[in-house]
């Protein structure tokens, strides 16, 4: 798994706020690609790759599925870092 997500995040920063997928296409951005792939029988990686100005930017999602605590979704946005700017002038 870190194989792929090293492929996909390669060059770009983690970002410390996570936009939601309508948020990001609302405000320019291409989606791409999607892949998405099975770590464990309870556990589950999704990639969207999106665009803006040929500029990158990544939205990870892992889903865990525990019999405590139900669901659990963990999300990560990496970033071309030419965009830092854009995301900071939002927050």
């Amino acid at each position: 798994m870190n194989e792929k997500l090293n492929e996909y995040t390669k060059g770009l920063i983690l970002y410390p706020q996570c936009f939601d997928f309508d948020w990001l296409l609302k405000h320019g951005f291409e989606m791409v690609k999607y892949d998405q792939w099975e770590n464990s029988p309870n556990s589950t990686t999704g990639i969207e790759l999106f665009s803006k100005e040929n500029k990158t930017a990544v939205r990870i999602i892992n889903e865990v599925e525990t019999e405590s605590e139900g669901t659990l979704t963990y999300q990560a946005l990496w970033i071309d870092p030419q965009l830092s700017d854009f995301f900071d002038s939002i927050k």
